[in-house]
Parts: C-alpha cells; sequence; structure tokens
C-alpha cells in the first residue's frame, strides 16, 4: 500500500499542500432513501408542509 502523505511517522495527520495539485474531473453518483408516515408524504406533496 501507498505512504499518504498527509500521515506522519506516527500516523498523525498532518496538513500537506495540494496548491500545485492538477485540477481533475470528477463525478459522484449518490442514492438515498427516505422512510415517512403516508399522512406526512399526502401533506408534503398537497403542499400543506412550510
Amino acid at each position: 500500500m501507498t505512504d499518504f502523505t498527509h500521515l506522519d511517522k506516527d500516523g498523525r495527520v498532518r496538513m500537506v499542500d495540494v496548491g500545485e495539485k492538477i485540477e481533475t474531473k470528477r463525478i459522484a453518483v449518490a442514492l438515498g432513501t427516505i422512510s415517512m408516515a403516508p399522512d406526512t408524504l399526502d401533506r408534503i406533496m398537497d403542499e400543506k408542509v412550510k
């Protein structure tokens, strides 16, 4: 495994300079689930919730 530049020899986190790092384009995809009572969803859909 590669050594991490943001850890010192004792494994403590340290700041690193990323000012010269080449810009890269990244895309992230996220999914989620929301659980609620059916009445709550009805009120949201009817725009009765502020």
